[in-house]
C-alpha cells in the first residue's frame, strides 16, 4: 500500500531524537521503491525573506562544501504575487538586557505606529535561558505575552526550587518556599542506610508525614522524632549556609551557593544526566540567567518582587490562542508556526576570555563548536553539528511573513561575543558599525 513521508532537512531540528534526514534519503530507498516530489514554493513569506532563507541554507549542501548531496536542494522561489519586502536588519549590543530592551521598544513603536497589533510578532532564541530577559523588558513596557518553551521561565521547576531555598533563607517564615524545598537535600547529604550508606542521595527521606509533623513550617524543625534528625539536620544546615551566604554576598551570591552546593548534584541524581540536557534544554544555563538578572538587586526582597511580577505577568497559554500576545519561544518551538514579523537574539558567537580561550556561541551553540561538558553518568555522543544550528536559524528566519530582525550581544557573562557566521553567509551588517567584520 502507498504511504507519504513528508521531511524537510532545511529544518531539521531534532536529530539528538533520532529524527534525521538520512533516514529518508539513504535508508528508505534501500527498501521500497520511492518517488521524490519536492515542494519548492512559498506561499508565506516575501521575495527578501525567501532570498536570503536560501542563501543561508545553501551552505549545507555540497556545491557550498556543506555534508547534504546537491541532489537535495530546494530551489524556493516566491508566489507569483510575492512583495520583495523589506532588507533584514542586524545589530550588536552589548548585553542581553540591552538587546531584550532594543525589542520591547521596537514592537512598542510598530504597534503604536499602528503598523502591527501585539499578535504579529515573534522573539525566537536557541535557548530558554535567553527568554528570562525578554520576559523583564516586556514586562516593563506593559507589552503582553506568552512564552512557548515554558510558560513562564520563572515558573519552571528548577528555577522555582532555587528561588525557593533563598526565599526560605530568607524569611523562614515562608511555608509555600518551605514545600517546594524541604526534600532537596545538599552535597553533602548521605544515606545511612542499607546499600546506599555513606552514597550520596538527592532526598531527605522526609516526606508527607513530616510536613503533617512540622504543620507546613520550617520554624517547627527543631524537634522532630528520630527518624527525621539526619534530614532535618542536612536542611537546616544548609539554610543556615545560604544565610550566611545571603549577609555576604547578597542574593546573587546565594542563589550561586544554591547552584553550585545542591542543585547541579540534585539534577544529575534526578534526571541521570546533564550534559544533553545541557545542549538542548539548558537548566544550568537557565539558572545562570537567574544569578545574572538576581545581580542587579542589593535588596533581596526587590528580587523576590520581581520575580513575582514575571509570574504575574505570564500569560496562561493553556487555552493555545496566542493570537492576541507577542509569542516569545525557542526556535524549536516556533517550528511549522508563522507570523508578520520576527525577531531573532543571540545571533552571535566567539571566544572565552580564559586561559583557554574556546570557542563559543549562542547561535550556533556552543555544543556544536566542543565537546560538551558531562555533568552526568552517562556519555554525550560527541559535539553537535554546524549544518544543525543552521537549520535552526533557517527555521527562525523562515517563520517571518514581512520582516526579520535579528540581533546578538558582544559580551555573554565571560566570553566575547561577533556576529554569528550565519550573519557573513546572508551578508548582513551591524546596522550600529560602519562594517560587521
Amino acid at each position: 500500500m502507498p504511504f507519504t513521508v513528508v521531511f524537510d532537512n532545511d529544518q531539521l531540528l531534532f536529530r539528538f531524537s533520532n529524527a534525521y534526514p538520512e533516514l529518508c534519503t539513504n535508508v528508505l530507498p534501500t527498501v521500497i521503491d520511492t518517488l521524490d516530489f519536492k515542494l519548492e514554493t512559498n506561499y508565506r513569506s516575501t521575495r527578501e525573506i525567501i532570498r536570503q532563507s536560501v542563501a543561508s541554507i545553501s551552505q549545507n549542501y555540497s556545491d557550498r562544501n556543506g555534508p547534504y548531496d546537491q541532489s537535495l536542494f530546494k530551489t524556493t522561489a516566491a508566489r507569483d504575487n510575492a512583495n520583495d519586502g523589506d532588507p533584514f536588519t542586524f545589530e550588536m549590543f552589548d548585553t542581553q538586557e540591552d538587546e531584550a530592551n532594543n525589542i520591547a521598544e521596537a514592537i512598542e513603536a510598530y504597534v503604536s505606529g499602528g503598523e502591527y497589533q501585539w499578535g504579529d510578532f515573534f522573539v525566537g532564541s536557541r535557548t530558554r535561558a535567553q527568554l528570562g530577559f525578554v520576559e523583564g523588558a516586556l514586562t516593563k513596557y506593559g507589552i503582553k505575552y506568552v512564552n512557548l518553551a515554558s510558560g513562564c521561565f520563572w515558573n519552571s521547576k528548577h528555577v522555582a526550587n532555587v528561588i525557593a531555598y533563598a526565599q526560605l533563607a530568607h524569611n523562614t517564615d515562608n511555608k509555600e518556599a518551605f514545600k517546594r524545598v524541604y526534600n532537596i537535600a545538599s552535597k553533602w547529604f548521605r544515606s545511612k542506610f542499607g546499600s546506599n550508606k555513606g552514597k550520596y542521595v538527592n532526598h531527605r527521606y522526609l516526606g508527607r508525614s513530616f510536613l503533617e509533623s512540622v504543620n507546613d513550617s520550617y520554624l517547627n524543625t527543631d524537634h522532630v522524632i528520630w527518624r527525621y534528625k539526619a534530614g532535618v539536620a542536612d536542611l537546616r544546615n544548609f539554610v543556615g549556609e545560604i544565610q550566611n551566604e545571603l549577609a555576604a554576598s547578597g542574593i546573587a551570591g546565594a542563589l550561586g551557593f544554591i547552584v553550585e552546593n545542591c542543585y547541579i548534584q540534585w539534577l544529575a541524581a534526578d534526571e541521570g544526566i546533564l550534559s544533553i540536557d545541557e545542549s538542548q534544554n539548558g537548566k544550568l544555563d537557565d539558572l545562570k540567567t537567574v544569578i545574572e538578572i538576581a545581580g542587579r538587586y542589593e535588596d533581596p526582597d526587590e528580587f523576590f518582587k520581581y520575580v513575582e511580577d514575571m509570574r504575574a505577568a505570564a500569560q496562561d497559554i493553556k487555552n493555545g490562542d496566542h493570537s492576541k500576545y507577542v509569542v516569545i519561544s525557542t526556535v524549536h518551538r516556533l517550528k511549522g508556526k508563522e507570523r508578520p514579523v520576527v525577531f531573532g537574539i543571540g545571533i552571535c558567537e566567539g571566544v572565552s576570555t580564559g586561559f583557554t580561550k574556546q570557542p563559543c556561541g549562542l547561535l550556533p551553540h556552543t555544543f556544536s563548536l566542543i565537546n560538551p561538558p558531562n555533568f552526568g553518568v552517562l556519555p554525550t555522543g560527541g559535539k553537535g553539528r554546524i549544518e544543525d544550528e543552521r537549520c535552526v536559524f533557517f527555521v527562525l528566519i523562515s517563520r517571518a511573513k514581512e520582516r526579520v530582525h535579528l540581533s546578538g550581544i558582544r559580551f555573554f557573562r565571560e566570553n566575547i561575543m561577533q556576529p554569528s557566521r550565519f550573519i557573513y553567509e546572508i551578508n548582513l551588517k551591524d546596522k550600529g558599525e560602519t562594517d560587521a567584520s
